[in-house]
């Protein structure tokens, strides 16, 4: 059943950036209508999966999200799709980049009680290179 609801109201833009959902742009002195349209409803989880393992060595190794994904099923990882969620395990000590090779590396320790590392920023390629000697990362990826 669709619901309709008319208000009247003002929009008044604070700060900058780029939000997440586009919005019509607002005239001084207008009337505009907003139309809210609502994100699809998971039920659990989330809808898309990826897993990679990556070898790594002294060079940068670049991984992007839903390469293997979309080698099994044609499709399966929609482009433009980011990651949500990803955890991580390294069979030798690593570092980790998201998105561009300017930001500030994340350690992950083979050595780590916990075992995986979990990340929640949105991701659409993972960089990746060894701290002391080669190994792999194994990604459990979510989108």
């Amino acid at each position: 059943m669709v619901r309709v609801k008319t208000e009247t109201f003002t929009i008044k833009t604070v700060g900058a950036g780029q939000p997440d959902y586009a919005q019509p742009q607002v005239v001084a002195g207008t009337t505009q209508a907003i139309i809210v349209k609502y994100p699809e409803t998971e039920i659990s989880g989330e809808k898309y999966g990826d897993y990679a393992e990556v070898s790594f060595g002294s060079g940068w190794t670049e991984y992007v999200i839903g390469t293997n994904a979309n080698a099994n099923k044609s499709g399966s990882w929609p482009s433009g799709q980011l990651a949500r969620a990803i955890q991580f395990y390294a069979t030798e000590d690593c570092e980790v980049k998201f998105n561009d090779m300017a930001e500030q590396p994340w350690k992950i320790l083979a050595s780590q009680d916990i075992g995986l590392v979990k990340s929640s920023r949105r991701t659409e390629r993972i960089f990746v290179r060894q701290l002391t000697k080669p190994g792999t990362l194994h990604m459990w990826i979510e989108g």
